[in-house]
């Protein structure tokens, strides 16, 4: 990103900037978040999920069709918007780092989150 008035990290600067290193972005920003400022937010819409306590684990996305029998149940979420609580993000992250099969590699990061 070039424009300097709005805020960021360089966490992706050695992925190309394209659609098929999504899921890599995806985990890089849960990573980060979870290590540098899971401590200072409990939620990012706060408005939206005050009825949520961040302190259990919400998953919290738009869900559609399931087409693969991989996937849950009731669908997957597409990746246009879904969002973790506090608590979500830590089980993720524990998980991601202690086990290299949770949540491997996707063309699709939305498909990989939400199994």
């Amino acid at each position: 990103m070039q424009d300097n008035r709005v805020p960021h990290l360089p966490l992706f600067h050695d992925l190309p900037n394209n659609y098929f290193n999504s899921h890599n972005k995806t985990i890089r920003a849960f990573m980060y978040a979870y290590r540098n400022i899971s401590d200072k937010f409990e939620w990012y819409y706060r408005k939206f999920l005050r009825k949520y306590d961040p302190n259990e684990p919400h998953f919290l996305g738009s869900w559609i069709y399931q087409y693969n029998k991989t996937f849950p149940d009731n669908g997957y979420n597409q990746g246009g918007g879904y969002v973790l609580s506090n608590k979500a993000l830590q089980l993720l992250v524990e998980e991601i780092e202690k086990n290299d099969t949770f949540c491997k590699e996707y063309l699709f990061e939305d498909l990989s989150v939400a199994k």
